[in-house]
């Protein structure tokens, strides 16, 4: 690993990481009101661990969703599933600061075949609320589920986005609606086999212009399962604008006011500004959250696929150390000052929308993204 020097360790910075690593999980509550502290008054040094890990266990999909960058094979990162000694790297440097934990960004999680052993492991390095959300298309063993709920997970998100095959599969391409509907009966069964209350399994639907009247429908479907109520989240484009043209996105969009994007004058995607001022507000993502891809990258976020030059990986810097580093710092400050100037942040519907921040700008092209990432 790197040293101070290159790190941008400072003494002060040693002092957080090792108060904080001496409290135990009672103590977290704290580290996240200072999280929030910080944010409010758009700190960019961090005197508090992240709040939240995000690690990728698998970088690949059975599907091919069309607006989803591991399904249309855009992915800029490599491809793959999370090495398991990795993984063990990332917790075991986290664990004794109690983060919570979400076990994908851009991948299916449940492709990895050590997915219920992992989540065990964080669980006993201290590890406190751990999610993961899957696309449901799991064929996987009655064992392999049982060891999936037995494994200390705490909510599993299940997609589901239609009540019948042709409506469902009209999105989530090369998805079969039978296996989700199996895969809920399977997990139910082996909650009640064991007498477990977690994971909390809750389905999730993300309407778009097809399944856009089907939501009672598909309760229906999942009435005789003990789940959660379920969750709708509309049709959505993160940071991947340049790679989804904007026929391709208003054939999935719900036409409706609730769509944050629209064309702009020369036909391309462009987000709806909420403020016509620009706002100067902090990203959860890089003041709360840590993310770490299945090959051992750092991202700002899981909403792009997409890294800093700057950003290196876990090979090179510890989380815990990355997240106190120079260019976690350098990163922050730019994303308050000129997020456009940053290669995950330039297309982001926070900065886009929220913000209000290039709204009408074109996207990145490909190849001058492709140019920056290289440095």
């Amino acid at each position: 690993m790197s040293g101070v020097d290159a790190m941008g360790n400072t003494p002060l910075r040693w002092f957080w990481k090792s108060l904080w690593r001496r409290m135990g999980p009672e103590y977290r509550y704290r580290a996240n009101r200072v999280l929030d502290w910080t944010g409010e008054r758009r700190i960019v040094h961090s005197i508090a661990p992240p709040r939240l890990l995000f690690v990728e266990l698998a970088s690949v999909c059975n599907l091919r969703c069309p607006l989803c960058p591991t399904g249309t094979k855009v992915q800029p990162q490599g491809r793959g599933l999370i090495h398991w000694d990795l993984f063990r790297v990332v917790v075991d440097n986290l664990g004794p600061y109690h983060p919570n934990a979400i076990f994908n960004m851009w991948g299916e999680p449940l492709l990895h075949p050590r997915a219920p052993e992992m989540i065990r492991y964080a669980k006993e390095k201290g590890f406190l609320d751990i999610s993961i959300n899957t696309n449901g298309n799991i064929d996987q063993s009655d064992q392999w589920i049982r060891e999936l709920v037995t494994s200390g997970l705490d909510q599993l998100i299940v997609n589901i986005d239609g009540a019948d095959q042709e409506t469902y599969a009209s999105y989530r391409k090369k998805g079969r609606l039978e296996l989700v509907l199996d895969f809920f009966d399977k997990l139910d069964r082996a909650k009640k086999a064991v007498g477990s209350v977690t994971p909390r399994i809750v389905p999730l639907m993300i309407r778009n212009r097809f399944n856009q009247g089907q939501k009672e429908a598909i309760q229906g479907l999942l009435g005789r399962f003990q789940v959660e109520p379920m969750r709708v989240r509309e049709t959505g484009l993160l940071a991947m604008a340049d790679d989804v043209d904007a026929g391709t996105f208003f054939t999935y969009a719900v036409d409706s006011d609730g769509c944050n994007m629209t064309r702009g004058r020369e036909g391309g995607l462009v987000f709806k500004p909420q403020s016509r001022t620009p706002l100067r507000l902090p990203c959860k993502s890089i003041w709360e959250y840590i993310h770490v891809t299945s090959q051992g990258a750092y991202v700002p976020c899981c909403s792009t696929p997409l890294s800093e030059p700057s950003f290196k990986g876990v090979a090179d810097w510890l989380p815990i150390d990355f997240w106190y580093s120079r260019p976690m710092v350098e990163f922050r400050r730019a994303n308050l000052d000129d997020p456009l100037s940053l290669l995950a942040c330039e297309s982001c519907s926070f900065i886009r929308g929220v913000r209000g921040i290039g709204a009408d700008r074109p996207f990145l092209s490909r190849e001058e993204r492709n140019r920056r990432m290289q440095g």
